[in-house]
C-alpha cells in the first residue's frame, strides 16, 4: 500500500486508468460505500488513504462513513489520531489481489 493520496491525486490517477474523468468532490459516496464494503468483511477502511489536498487529512464523509470509521472526535488531534489508527491498520492489512466483499 502506499502513503495517502488526495482526491485530486485520484482524479489524475483514475482519470490516466480509465479515460474517465471525475470531480475530485465527487468521490466521497464512493469511498463512504467501499468502506461499508470492506466493513462487512472485517477489512480496514481502504479511503483512509485519500486526504484533503487543504487539511491533508480524510473529507469530512471519512468520519462514520462505516462500521469501521467512527465518528470524528470533537478534539482535531484525537480524530487526527483516530486517523492514524485507521491508516495503520490499513497500511499493514494483508490485502488480497481482488478487493474483498461479502459476495466471495
Amino acid at each position: 500500500m502506499e502513503e495517502p493520496e488526495t482526491y485530486s491525486d485520484l482524479t489524475n490517477d483514475y482519470k490516466l486508468k480509465t479515460r474517465e474523468w471525475y470531480s475530485p468532490q465527487s468521490w466521497e459516496v464512493s469511498l463512504s460505500q467501499l468502506n461499508q464494503r470492506l466493513a462487512e468483511v472485517g477489512a480496514p477502511a481502504l479511503s483512509a488513504l485519500v486526504v484533503s489536498q487543504t487539511t491533508n487529512e480524510p473529507g469530512p464523509r471519512f468520519w462514520a462513513s462505516a462500521p469501521n470509521v467512527p465518528a470524528k472526535h470533537n478534539n482535531p488531534l484525537k480524530s487526527h489520531f483516530l486517523w492514524q489508527e485507521i491508516l495503520k491498520q490499513v497500511l499493514i492489512y494483508p490485502w488480497p489481489t481482488e478487493l474483498p466483499t461479502n459476495d466471495k
